[in-house]
């Protein structure tokens, strides 16, 4: 049985069609007319078209809310399955669990044991992951660091330079320096 498309009618022995296979079940039965009568295929109770045909059916709103949700939820699981198969191994069709420290490639414990890495180092790719994801978080910090020292030893050169009363800043760089200077600190002198 498949999936119902959009839109699901409820017929009055309650069972649910989508309007397309009801159209092609209509014309099956020879009910052509809208006000004819046709057999409900699950149940083969009588139903009657109320003059507009299939759309005088009941629209019933609980199951195509339920197939907007069960087409999601098969979604995420085809998405799933596709990367699980990417990380699948083409010759041997094994998880790719593994990371081969010399090569930088992922393999499989296969592969480990007896194929072209078997003499190589490796690691789980989780741990490896995990490693290298603190180690750039160590890096990133040392940068942060670097970046506020850094800025921080300008602001004392700029103080002392500005302070210095044995350097002439006008002849050295123009007028115009001293305010940018100071805008540069933050300050009005």
């Amino acid at each position: 049985m498949e999936l119902l498309t959009l839109p699901a009618l409820l017929l009055s022995c309650s069972h649910n069609f989508c309007k397309q296979c009801l159209e092609l079940i209509l014309v099956y039965q020879n009910c052509t007319q809208v006000q004819g009568w046709f057999c409900c295929p699950v149940c083969r109770k009588d139903i009657y078209l109320k003059g507009r045909g299939t759309n005088g059916l009941q629209g019933n709103i609980l199951a195509e809310n339920i197939l907007e949700k069960l087409k999601e939820v098969l979604e995420t699981l085809h998405t799933g399955e596709q990367n699980q198969l990417a990380q699948m191994c083409e010759k041997r069709g094994k998880i790719m669990n593994l990371l081969c420290l010399s090569d930088e490639k992922p393999i499989c414990r296969i592969f480990k044991l007896s194929g072209d890495h078997s003499s190589h180092q490796v690691a789980k790719i989780a741990d490896v992951y995990t490693e290298r994801k603190a180690s750039f978080a160590e890096d990133i910090q040392q940068v942060l660091q670097r970046s506020e020292s850094t800025a921080q030893e300008t602001e004392v050169w700029l103080e002392w330079f500005l302070s210095c009363p044995h350097i002439n800043r006008k002849t050295m760089f123009g007028s115009g320096f001293n305010s940018f200077l100071f805008r540069a600190l933050g300050q009005q002198r």
